[in-house]
């Protein structure tokens, strides 16, 4: 799988006055007409498990410094994605942002046409400093920033189809043609995570060892979180995230993972979120 691209972004301050830093991140795709709206709520939603870690990370490391996350805007819109307030909106562009004494942000989704059902989403920041600290926070995030937006990204990209590399940069999403398994599957996933995160990951694996297609997994998952509380779902996304491959190497769940008695995996210990 391709991962989304850098791109240049050399007028930030066009999204946001006064803007020091900018940066933007691109990601091609087929088939999925998407509007701006509902690309960024793809985006912007729902973050997975690990960067939800990050997150928590960056929180950790800029709280000596008396920096929060993020501050009450001055801007008020009536929606907001995630925790972010939508500034502005159209088809083809969505723009949030938050305004604090230490920095101002701005990020903006855009869908662009290709042509013979080609996408490119775009997500491009832009941050505008107003005092040392700002700087200092802007200067701890970036490494985290770097390596969240891309990842979310990815998120645009349906996780009930079969992924396939056609180019640098690009995926073209490919529906299944594996027949979907018994209701029998889906209800020994959701027997499995009500137990714990863990127990449904070891099902999984022994599906996959069974010979089970990722994609067919994945639709049975998408089917059975929407049946679940909120709580569970959490579990059910996070599996979702390690058999997709949005973790490191070391934590993906594939049918190359054998179960050792040592609870060592593919050479590497579980990774737990």
């Amino acid at each position: 799988m391709t991962k989304p691209i850098s791109k240049p972004f050399p007028h930030p301050d066009r999204l946001l006055p006064g803007a020091n830093f900018g940066d933007a991140f691109s990601l091609t795709v087929k088939g999925l007409e998407l509007d701006a709206l509902g690309a960024a709520q793809q985006v912007f939603g729902r973050a997975p498990g690990w960067i939800k870690q990050l997150l928590t990370l960056r929180d950790l490391i800029v709280r000596p410094f008396g920096l929060t996350s993020g501050g009450e805007p001055t801007v008020k819109p009536d929606s907001r994605i995630g925790i972010l307030p939508i500034i502005g909106q159209s088809t083809d562009r969505v723009v949030l942002g938050l305004d604090d004494r230490h920095l101002d942000f701005r990020v903006l989704i855009e869908i662009t046409e290709r042509g013979a059902a080609w996408q490119e989403i775009s997500v491009s920041t832009a941050v505008k400093t107003h005092n040392p600290l700002g700087r200092v926070y802007l200067a701890i995030v970036k490494p985290f920033h770097r390596i969240i937006v891309p990842a979310m990204l990815m998120q645009v990209v349906p996780i009930k189809v079969r992924r396939t590399r056609i180019g640098f940069g690009q995926l073209e999403t490919v529906a299944s043609t594996t027949p979907h398994p018994a209701t029998d599957r889906r209800l020994a996933f959701k027997t499995a995570v009500q137990q714990s995160e863990e127990t449904l990951r070891e099902v999984i694996r022994e599906n996959l060892r069974g010979g089970a297609a990722e994609a067919d997994l994945l639709a049975d998952l998408e089917t059975i979180r929407n049946e679940l509380s909120e709580e569970v779902e959490d579990r059910v996304l996070n599996v979702m995230d390690l058999l997709i491959g949005w973790c490191g190497p070391h934590a993906r769940l594939s049918r190359d993972d054998p179960e050792r008695p040592d609870g060592i995996s593919g050479g590497r210990r579980h990774h737990q979120y």
